[in-house]
């Protein structure tokens, strides 16, 4: 049964929200859009006619459901004050969060990498706020906004790739966003590439997120430095860690001839190319966008998954745009976001399971 995406990123309290009028009375309406990943919370207040009037952004806490709920509420708190300032509107929230998600209810049900569970956000909000709060999926968030307006508007059939700090994908079929049996679909971080590999958050061993998600090339950095205190690798470390973090002193160590990072950065980009392009011979998809805080690293990461993809997949799939960076940057996921919280107000893309 098909349902619009204003129905599946519900967890709401319905109430009117509060009303300000801009001063030559219009009352132009704005909403916040919150994306809340592995290292960071960025929100936006987004106007109606697309433009963008604030931007904080804050690192994710650590300490649980608690730490998370007081870190969200701060940044919407300062994100209305900016937008009084524009004397707009703000008609409503959204929120786009990593792991399982019970968009009806407004619960957080399991989020590993943000050390959540079970945590009501939608219910707090909104009475602390007087406005409509809607919850969903973060990399879904991703993949309607990037078919709304970014990389895969127009396209019918399309995978969001989000590569962070873990692996996840979005699907859009006929102009569709789909989810799958339960909600579930997109895990794609958990597709086993090795069963041999190392351990993953979810149980299960070699799975891709164990080799190529930003958590992942942390862990695998830190293990080859401790192994290797005088390689490249140990010192560029040292060096690059508050620039771009592990990726940037693996891409550097490898450049200068370091085999420890040349090797760790090749499996990740391997593995991603492979999945990629299994996603587009099983799935026929038109077009994979790639994005996430790694995915939009173009020499890191992009390029090296692209070529192993392209000369992975059947030549009848490829195409001048198979595989493309995504359009809307560091701000995609909280579009999405924004775009569940104008429910009607903005083309929205119908869900099939």
């Amino acid at each position: 049964m098909a349902r619009s995406l204003r129905d599946h990123a519900t967890g709401s309290q319905e109430r009117e929200p509060r009303s300000a009028r801009t001063r030559d009375g219009r009352g132009a309406d704005a909403v916040v859009g919150i994306d809340v990943g592995g290292t960071k919370i960025l929100g936006i207040v987004r106007s109606a006619d697309g433009g963008v009037l604030a931007r904080v952004r804050r690192k994710t806490p650590v300490g649980g459901n608690a730490a998370l709920a007081a870190a969200v509420a701060e940044l919407v708190g300062e994100l209305l004050e900016q937008a009084a300032a524009t004397d707009r509107t703000v008609t409503g929230i959204g929120v786009a969060a990593p792991g399982f998600i019970d968009s009806r209810s407004g619960v957080i049900v399991d989020a590993s990498n943000l050390g959540v569970r079970d945590l009501p956000l939608t219910g707090g909000l909104a009475d602390r706020f007087g406005l409509p709060v809607r919850l969903v999926h973060d990399v879904r968030a991703a993949t309607v906004a990037e078919a709304t307006f970014g990389a895969g508007a127009g396209v019918a059939n399309f995978a969001y790739v989000n590569i962070g700090t873990g692996v996840a994908a979005g699907f859009i079929f006929g102009h569709r966003l789909y989810t799958g049996t339960s909600g579930k679909a997109g895990e794609l971080g958990h597709v086993v590439v090795d069963p041999s590999g190392p351990a993953c958050t979810c149980g299960k061993r070699g799975c891709l997120e164990a080799f190529a998600s930003g958590a992942a090339l942390d862990k695998l950095a830190a293990e080859a430095t401790e192994a290797h205190p005088g390689s490249l690798l140990a010192r560029s470390l040292a060096t690059r860690r508050q620039e771009r973090g592990h990726v940037a002193a693996l891409a550097k160590a490898a450049s200068e001839g370091d085999a420890l990072a040349a090797k760790i950065l090749s499996q990740a980009t391997s593995h991603l190319g492979l999945v990629v392009a299994g996603l587009v011979d099983t799935l026929a998809l038109e077009r994979v966008v790639i994005g996430g805080g790694l995915g939009r690293l173009r020499a890191e990461i992009f390029e090296p998954l692209r070529g192993v993809a392209l000369g992975a997949v059947l030549e009848a799939n490829r195409a001048p745009r198979l595989i493309t960076m995504s359009a809307l940057g560091a701000d995609v996921g909280a579009i999405g976001a924004a775009l569940a919280a104008r429910r009607g107000m903005e083309p929205v893309l119908e869900e099939v399971t």
